[in-house]
């Protein structure tokens, strides 16, 4: 696969490229706020930075006529507007978090949260400090699985790729959800795959359910 990345020169970005290339992909179109880099049309192009991008990354997208593959967070209602339109024509997949750990502590949120009545809760998240939005997509997401407002805590210390920590508790007994990201290289493993399915694809708006739900063993 021939791949495309905007925002290539972040800390991302870097990951992103890294771990395509590892597994024998080749990367035919860089872009960046200073630089545009165009070998060959990408086959699928990868978008992991700022939600002020999103509308020249659709540009692009319908430009190459290829799927796109969208990790950036903080998108607003107009950029969901961007994404179901450009989806009538082009198929794009948008996950707030690409670790396949953290689609499981999705299904457990949607497991349990019927039967949490007499619990109190509250989320934890820990980001590096370049991560600007707070709380995390990953952590308002996970609050939409779990279909209640939480109270959530954002950290942001050096070092740390990604954390997210449901605190339950009742009289006499403390139950944790947690999930750590040990590197970015989860996340770009995902987007690899998420990618190789993406193409497969017709156009329309496709999400980690959408995957989850074909690819049994992911």
């Amino acid at each position: 696969m021939n791949f495309g990345i905007i925002g290539s020169q972040g800390r991302m970005g870097k990951e992103l490229q890294a771990w395509f290339e590892a597994q024998g992909h080749q990367i035919s179109y860089r872009k960046d706020i200073e630089e545009e880099i165009l070998k060959a049309s990408p086959d699928c192009l990868i978008d992991f930075s700022k939600a002020s991008a999103l509308e020249e990354t659709l540009k692009l997208a319908h430009r190459f006529s290829c799927p796109l593959v969208l990790g950036t967070t903080a998108l607003q209602e107009e950029h969901w507007d961007l994404l179901r339109k450009a989806s009538q024509e082009l198929a794009v997949f948008y996950s707030a978090n690409y670790s396949m750990g953290i689609q499981l502590f999705h299904r457990m949120l949607r497991a349990i949260k019927d039967h949490l009545g007499s619990w109190s809760m509250e989320m934890i998240e820990i980001h590096h400090c370049q991560k600007k939005d707070k709380p995390s997509g990953t952590a308002l997401a996970l609050q939409e699985s779990l279909g209640q407002k939480l109270d959530i805590h954002s950290l942001r210390m050096e070092g740390v790729p990604g954390e997210h920590s449901l605190i339950l508790t009742q009289a006499g007994e403390v139950l944790r959800i947690e999930h750590q990201a040990l590197s970015r290289t989860v996340f770009a493993q995902g987007a690899l795959l998420c990618a190789l399915w993406l193409m497969k694809q017709k156009p329309g708006l496709y999400s980690m359910d959408d995957y989850l739900g074909q690819e049994k063993g992911a």
